[in-house]
């Protein structure tokens, strides 16, 4: 388990993110973090909002 601070963008060593596919943690992130700006399923199917909050 590497722990890096999510506001540090620098990462060290480098970060990589993994897409979220279970499909009961996305909708419960969802329902606390909607996609404001995007159309549910584009919201969903990207997660631009979440895609680098998770390790």
């Amino acid at each position: 388990n590497n722990s890096v601070m999510l506001n540090n963008c620098v990462g060290y060593p480098a970060v990589r993110y993994n897409k979220i596919t279970d499909a009961r943690k996305i909708s419960e992130l969802d329902k606390r973090w909607p996609q404001l700006k995007y159309q549910y399923r584009i919201g969903i199917d990207k997660q631009y909002l979440w895609k680098k909050e998770f390790l």
